[in-house]
């Protein structure tokens, strides 16, 4: 019966980066969720991913 949710970050590769065959799927830990991931545009783990050509998906286990 537990909920959970997947955000995407669709690939955003500049040109000259070619497009990833393959997703990145980032999982938070115990005492966290999906927004450690992208908390500050800046320093995001999951917009570098996508902006390096990897789609990127973040399960969030806390519903």
């Amino acid at each position: 019966g537990w909920m959970i949710s997947l955000h995407r970050y669709r690939s955003r590769a500049p040109p000259g980066i070619a497009k990833k065959n393959h997703s990145v799927l980032l999982c938070h830990g115990f005492a966290s969720n999906r927004h450690s991931f992208d908390l500050n545009p800046e320093a995001s783990v999951a917009r570098y991913f996508a902006n390096e050509g990897w789609d990127t998906w973040i399960v969030e286990l806390r519903g």
